[in-house]
């Protein structure tokens, strides 16, 4: 996505403006998957200031898919990352969740989950 482009060179304004734009064009041509996506990539703009320890939205889901038993190469294809990508966002929610194993990692998650539905 052209939003994904601007992203990644730090333009925050021109890839939300980008981003905005696909996810109504998808909503339109009645596209769920790719509108959601769209939307999962507005997360990641960083126009939003955050607790330091808070999970990104792609750390969240990248914990997510780990704590379910994936791999790091079958998380970066359901995440649309590389198996890189998967790599450095697992190691910054083991720090940020203070785990040092997908064991741990499971277990926070389970509590972030409950945590959540309260």
């Amino acid at each position: 996505m052209k939003g994904q482009i601007h992203r990644r060179r730090k333009e925050k304004v021109l890839a939300r403006e980008a981003i905005t734009l696909s996810a109504q064009i998808f909503e339109r041509l009645g596209s769920p998957p790719w509108a959601e996506r769209a939307r999962a990539e507005m997360g990641r703009i960083g126009l939003v200031k955050r607790d330091p320890d808070a999970l990104t939205s792609t750390e969240e889901e990248v914990a997510s898919l780990a704590a379910t038993g994936l791999t790091n190469r079958a998380i970066a294809e359901r995440a649309f990352l590389s198996p890189k990508t998967v790599e450095a966002n697992l190691a910054r929610v083991y720090q940020k969740l203070g785990i040092h194993s997908r064991a741990e990692l499971g277990r926070a998650m389970v509590q972030r989950e409950r945590a959540a539905a309260k």
